[in-house]
């Protein structure tokens, strides 16, 4: 897989910690473990200035598996410090049992380098594989005061620092657009997570589809990337998952105009908002390489039909968004309906294979029925079972699509 930071995916979750923390303190939590490499490697030298960012590398992090941090002093205390960094220290790296051994292996495909490809049968929802990262590197560290070969010291230590094992899964993965540099191998591979880019090498062995069969998200509870079949997969086929990082909920963010969204999108996100040619343009520049799939790989007329209602799903949202948005006054209901939008949302979801992002929709359904008032609640909690499914494969259980639809149901 060939993703970047900061041209990374993203998952979609925060990290809601703060703790106390002194200036350029450079030793990390010790107690109940892991335990840290006694020295960090910092860059710059010098202890005037801007803080330091330091590699941090405990070996034993995951039984073994070993973690390198690259961060500042305050960012990485931050992180190391949480209870779900620390809960996760002990938990074996484990993917499902039936998956033991693997029910997937590794495979020279043509035209697309090493791919994931099924030896199993698997069901939408089925967890295909979960993993916690090598290498965590803070996302400001790409535009600090740290150049560009400072920056890939910092890379290389916090990679050879990691157990042998953990070490050789780094350095077997492909780097853009210099294959030998450590720092690339990271740039191509890399997921956002928190504040953070982050390695997981197992993970980036998927490759890009834009309509993919798996989706991804991370699971600060337990610490890991978690990889969920969207759809039936059968054994023989490629397990592919899709670097469209879908734009935030609009709430909070008035978007009037189908410009405020595309302007939205980071011109280093890959979106499934994006037409065609803007993807390709995307994927090209950045990760060196021109995507196969079933949707880049279909005729003319079909691309334009797809890049339609791509457009169709940007208005929707952008209306649907504004009709649940409006100021009420006191003791009034809106009177806005919505559902005919959410509806027509829900199937261009569906007709153009967005199965991994169904949360979004169903989450539009929910508050459409409920703006009905009592006449439309028994709908709203049928959606919302339905879409509390969905966001158990993206954007996870645990994400705002997935709590908003929860407490319609009293979860």
């Amino acid at each position: 897989m060939i993703f970047a930071s900061p041209r990374t995916c993203v998952a979609l979750l925060s990290l809601p910690i703060s703790i106390a923390f002194t200036p350029h303190r450079t030793q990390l939590p010790m107690a109940s473990a892991p335990t840290w490499l006694s020295e960090p490697f910092c860059l710059p030298l010098s202890k005037s200035g801007p803080p330091p960012y330091c590699v941090w590398t405990s070996r034993d992090f995951r039984n073994g598996r070993g973690i390198s941090i690259i961060a500042t002093p305050e960012a990485a205390n931050t992180l190391a410090s949480s209870k779900w960094f620390m809960n996760a220290h002990l938990i074996a790296n484990t993917s499902p049992s039936h998956s033991q051994p693997p029910g997937y292996q590794v495979t020279p495909l043509p035209r697309r380098g090493l791919g994931l490809i099924a030896n199993s049968t698997y069901k939408r929802g089925d967890l295909l594989m979960q993993e916690a990262p090598l290498v965590l590197s803070s996302l400001s560290l790409e535009n600090s005061h740290l150049g560009e070969r400072e920056q890939g010291r910092l890379y290389r230590t916090a990679t050879s620092r990691l157990p042998v094992a953990s070490r050789k899964r780094v350095m077997g993965l492909h780097g853009h657009p210099d294959t030998t540099s450590v720092h690339d191998r990271f740039k191509a591979n890399a997921f956002n997570v928190f504040d953070f880019a982050a390695l997981f090498p197992a993970v980036a062995r998927m490759n890009h589809d834009c309509r993919p069969n798996a989706a991804f998200y991370f699971d600060k509870h337990t610490f890991t990337q978690k990889i969920k079949a969207v759809r039936d997969i059968g054994p023989g086929e490629e397990i592919t998952i899709s670097c469209t990082s879908v734009p935030s909920t609009l709430a909070g963010r008035r978007k009037t105009d189908m410009s405020d969204v595309l302007t939205s999108i980071r011109w280093t996100d890959l979106s499934h908002y994006l037409p065609s040619a803007e993807r390709s343009r995307r994927m090209h520049h950045h990760w060196g390489f021109t995507c196969t799939c079933h949707l880049c790989s279909s005729s003319t007329s079909q691309i334009a039909a797809s890049d339609a209602r791509l457009h169709r799903i940007r208005e929707l949202e952008v209306l649907i968004y504004h009709a649940h948005s409006q100021p009420l006054a006191s003791g009034t209901e809106n009177t806005t309906d919505s559902t005919l939008l959410a509806e027509e949302l829900f199937n261009l979801y569906k007709e153009e294979r967005l199965d991994g992002a169904l949360a979004r929709p169903y989450d539009s359904l929910v508050a459409a029925w409920q703006n009905r008032g009592e006449g439309g609640r028994e709908r709203a909690r049928a959606y919302a079972e339905a879409g509390v499914k969905a966001a158990r494969l993206w954007p996870g259980p645990r994400s705002a699509e997935g709590a908003r639809m929860q407490s319609v149901l009293g979860v």
